[in-house]
């Protein structure tokens, strides 16, 4: 099982991941979910989540990846893609 920081910006709907595997990867993890809490903004949430791999987390944390997607796709078709 693979430990996830995941930054998740409520005001613009990006999210930075980072994953962590291994035997420290739970201690890693808090790690470096500690240092990313010292400077982020109010506006970022900064959440350590499990997961079997990155396709199971985004399935079962859609949250943090749907607005990514939607502002990812509305760019394409404002760009004619």
């Amino acid at each position: 099982m693979s430990q996830f920081v995941v930054i998740y910006n409520r005001e613009t709907g990006a999210a930075t991941i980072q994953e962590f595997s291994g035997t420290s990867a739970s201690e890693n993890a808090l790690q470096a979910r500690f240092a990313a809490e010292r400077v982020a903004s109010s506006t970022e949430e900064v959440a350590v989540l499990s997961a079997p791999s990155l396709v199971a987390l985004k399935r079962t944390h859609a949250r943090y990846f749907e607005k990514s997607l939607g502002s990812a796709l509305s760019g394409l078709a404002a760009a004619g893609a």
